[in-house]
Order: C-alpha cells, then sequence, then structure tokens
C-alpha cells in the first residue's frame, strides 16, 4: 500500500468519480454495506444523552466509530464479509496512542465548528452545540443554525478526508496521517474545491429537504465514498491518475 502524498495531481473528474464509486461500492452488497455507517451515528446519540458533556465526548467517540466501518468495509474487500468483531479486533490493535490521536486531532473539525457558531450567534451556539442546552436557545433550533454549524467545518473535513483511513488501514501515526491527508488535497485543488462543492450541496439538501432520512442517506453515501477514495489515491498498485482501484462497476481491485 502506498501512502505517500500522490505525486499525480487528483483531477477533478477523478473526484466526482469517487461519488459514483461510493454508490457502486454499496451496490455489492447494499444491506450490509449501508447499515454499517449507522453504527457512528449511534455512537455518537448515545454518548448526546450524557448530562452537559455529551456532545463534546461523542465528538471525540464517533471518529473511532467511523474508523470501525472503514475497518469492516476492508474486510468485506478482502473476504467479502463485513466481520464486525474481527473489524473491533483490529481497531483495538491500533493501540490508545493511535486510537487518542485520532479523536484529538478529528475533533479540530468540531472545534472549527463552534468557532464558526459562536462568531456568528455569540454565546447561544455554546449553550446548544456545547452544552446541549437546546431548550434554552429555541430559536436557534432550525436548519439555518445547522448549516452555520456544518457547512465551515468541510473545510478541515476535506483536508482531513483520508486522515481516518490512514490511521485505521495504513496504522499510520495521527500526525503523519494528518499530514498527508491535508498535503494530498492541498496539491490537488481541483479535487479539493469539487469534494468541498459536492459535500456541501450534499449535506445542505439533506439538511433543508432530508426530513432526517435525507442525513442518514448521506452518511452512508459519504462514508462509502471516502473509503473507495482512499483505496483510489492510496491502494498501491494502482495509477495514481486512474479510478481503477475502485473499478468501472464499484468493483474493488486487490
Amino acid at each position: 500500500m502506498n501512502t505517500d502524498v500522490p505525486v499525480t495531481r487528483i483531477t477533478a473528474v477523478r473526484a466526482l468519480r469517487w461519488w459514483t464509486g461510493g454508490l457502486a461500492f454499496l451496490g455489492q452488497a447494499p444491506l450490509r454495506l449501508s447499515l454499517l455507517p449507522l453504527i457512528p451515528l449511534v455512537v455518537e446519540i448515545a454518548f448526546q444523552l450524557v448530562p452537559t458533556l455529551g456532545i463534546v465526548l461523542s465528538k471525540l467517540a464517533t471518529p473511532i466509530a467511523v474508523v470501525l466501518v472503514y475497518l469492516a468495509y476492508d474486510n468485506f474487500v478482502r473476504g467479502r464479509a463485513v466481520d464486525l468483531a474481527k473489524a473491533t479486533r483490529r481497531l483495538g490493535s491500533l493501540g490508545w496512542n493511535r486510537l487518542t490521536g485520532l479523536a484529538i486531532i478529528s475533533f479540530l473539525v468540531y472545534a472549527t465548528q463552534i468557532l464558526i457558531g459562536y462568531l456568528i450567534h455569540g454565546d447561544a451556539a455554546i449553550d446548544v452545540a456545547v452544552l446541549g442546552r437546546a431548550d434554552e436557545r429555541r430559536e436557534l433550533l432550525d436548519s439555518r443554525f445547522l448549516l452555520t454549524l456544518i457547512l465551515p467545518g468541510l473545510i478541515p473535513a476535506t483536508l482531513l478526508m483520508f486522515f481516518g483511513l490512514l490511521v485505521g488501514l495504513a496504522c499510520q501515526r495521527p500526525v503523519v496521517a494528518a499530514r498527508i491527508s491535508v498535503e494530498t488535497m492541498l496539491g490537488s485543488p481541483a479535487a479539493l474545491l469539487v469534494t468541498l462543492l459536492v459535500t456541501g450541496v450534499l449535506a445542505a439538501v439533506a439538511i433543508l429537504w432530508g426530513y432526517g432520512v435525507g442525513v442518514l442517506l448521506f452518511a452512508v453515501w459519504a462514508t462509502a465514498t471516502g473509503f473507495v477514495a482512499y483505496r483510489d489515491v492510496f491502494v498501491s498498485g494502482q495509477p495514481q491518475g486512474s479510478t481503477s482501484a475502485v473499478g468501472a462497476n464499484g468493483g474493488v481491485a486487490e
């Protein structure tokens, strides 16, 4: 597996194909592969039930659950079975140092969202998005507030789109994984822009018109797309300028 920063720039067209590749990947086992990305959502909701600091804790735990999904996807690619038990063992084998670093660096996305939310809405954003005091700030409980939180976070999230995958699948140290991911995306500005635009549009549509279901569908699609993108860019033996790592029908070449 080649985990160096790609020498060849990733084109806009190639980045768009990640999204179609994500759908094709899900199509290989629709039920099994589509249910897996719901695990991080369950983890996030469960932690947010904890009083006062539940939201903050959820933002530390959820990235680890996302890596569990990636490991299960990798199991499927290797043996046509998601094998959650094996994925859990692989996650544990990463060790507390990697998992802690994964959680802390991923937390930067949430921190960015809170900073922007605070600059726009003041203390009310902290009450709702950090302390969970939604009942006290009902004026913010609408789709527009969600967008002001989520959309600014897309910039660091897109720069770090390969971060969790590099930690989980390539066993990179978190700082190294973050550097490789950021340098990869900054080195391909067309792919960065396309990924930001597509993710932003899909997230906005899911929030504004999805009635909850749209958010779930978006989470499933985005997770599969990230996995496909990682394999396209970093799996060894695949040309850096092609999408052959995922194949025309979403199949993943070994």
